[in-house]
């Protein structure tokens, strides 16, 4: 059992001193591109924070937030590293959110069909209310298909990971796994399966493409044989043309337009226009859901198969919050005993009380969304299917094993075998 660290309420805050925040931005154009090669390539993005941490002797300070020129105007960032300060950026009134859902650059609207999605636009704007109002009751319907909807589709990924591991003497799970996520993100949203649509078996992979034109300048590819200054001219300098991808998306769009035509009628009665909803929608399943589902499934599955993550499925279903504890200022070592490792019953019994300092999901993992506020809509939905996922897998399987790798977003994993329960 971890121990619970009070040591930041130990003393009066009137008591500490103020300091100026420190850190620096360097020069015009030359400053963030150096903060932007020590992030990507020369340090890493936890050695570039923690390094800065040292330097500054602080949690709090001043840096170049990547990708800066020319994707982001002004790249200047006071970022917040510790349990206690982070909490801030949730507070609405203090922080503006526009723009900034994928950090200090903004992909081109064009990849959402001309429109300022709902992930990037502030509570203060009268669309935010009405767009996350209508994702927040949509969500709550669906409770009653959540669960059949994704058993159905659970069962065919395993039957299809059986056959692959059958055939081939082992099985990628990430493929598998992102075309079974991605139809049954269309079957819950749309209301039918993607094969019975023109996009067939293929709007995985048109997504995946969308995906990455717009996650661009946050990712490094890790290829030996491209020299960083190439890649970082590509990925990193100048936004990624749109019309590379135009059709894919243009396809999977449509087709989801078409099918989820009774939602869209709902949203046109709450004061939305047929077009923008649909493409909010679309962004809301096919960025947030089936973006979060390549990250996640993959990645509880690394946990419970590798060595460095032994427990039992009956554990990680009460311990849910030591599976999300992902940014540095929820590994703050002045909260959290041996903040690094990974710790199954770390919020058990007294440990309930650090529940408050997981951060994720854009809010407080005790916080609910709202419509005024910018925590995920289905931060509720991706804890069960989280705990879902677990269950299936261990209703038919007794011993696994695997091996993880790493992707541009999140883990891979291949099933080197498996034993099903009798």
């Amino acid at each position: 059992m971890s121990s619970f660290s009070e040591n930041y309420t130990s003393a009066p805050s009137d008591v500490l001193p103020l300091r100026d925040i420190p850190g620096g931005y360097g020069l015009p154009f030359l400053g963030p591109i150096n903060d932007r090669i020590d992030y990507y390539y020369n340090q890493g993005p936890d050695e570039f924070f923690r390094a800065r941490i040292k330097k500054y002797n602080s949690t709090v300070y001043k840096v170049n937030g990547p990708p800066g020129p020319f994707n982001a105007k002004d790249p200047r960032v006071i970022v917040v590293l510790d349990a206690v300060s982070f909490p801030i950026l949730f507070d609405t009134s203090k922080v503006e959110k526009r723009n900034v859902f994928t950090g200090t650059y903004m992909p081109s609207t064009h990849f959402t069909g001309g429109y300022r999605v709902c992930s990037y636009l502030d509570p203060s704007e009268p669309k935010h209310a009405i767009l996350k109002g209508f994702f927040l009751s949509l969500l709550d319907r669906m409770h009653k298909q959540l669960i059949p909807t994704f058993r159905s589709t659970a069962a065919q990924l395993f039957a299809d990971l059986e056959a692959e591991l059958s055939d081939k003497g082992q099985a990628n799970f990430n493929p598998i796994s992102d075309k079974i996520s991605f139809d049954f993100l269309f079957r819950l949203f749309a209301g039918k399966s993607s094969y019975d649509t023109p996009v067939g078996g293929g709007g995985n992979a048109n997504l995946d493409k969308w995906l990455f034109f717009q996650l661009a300048p946050l990712v490094t590819l890790g290829l030996k044989f491209l020299p960083n200054c190439v890649e970082d001219l590509l990925l990193h300098t100048f936004p990624l043309p749109y019309f590379v991808v135009k059709s894919g998306y243009e396809k999977v769009h449509d087709a989801f337009d078409e099918a989820a035509g009774k939602l869209l009628d709902e949203a046109e009665k709450q004061g939305l226009s047929r077009d923008e909803a649909s493409h909010n929608l679309m962004f809301l399943t096919g960025f947030n859901s089936y973006g979060g589902t390549k990250v996640l499934f993959p990645a509880l599955l690394k946990y419970v198969g590798t060595g460095e993550r032994t427990c039992t499925a009956a554990l990680l279903l009460r311990s849910g919050p030591s599976l999300r504890r992902k940014p540095i200022a929820t590994r703050d070592p002045k909260v959290f005993a041996n903040p690094e490792e990974f710790v199954p019953d770390r919020f058990l019994g007294e440990g309930e009380k650090l529940i408050k300092y997981v951060y994720w999901s854009n809010g407080r993992e005790t916080d609910n969304p709202t419509a005024d506020n910018k925590q995920c809509p289905a931060k509720d939905m991706v804890v069960l299917l989280s705990r879902m996922m677990l269950v299936e897998f261990f209703i038919r399987y007794d011993t696994f094993s695997v091996a993880a790798g790493k992707l541009l977003l999140g883990s891979s994993v291949t099933f080197k075998s498996v034993t099903k329960a009798v």
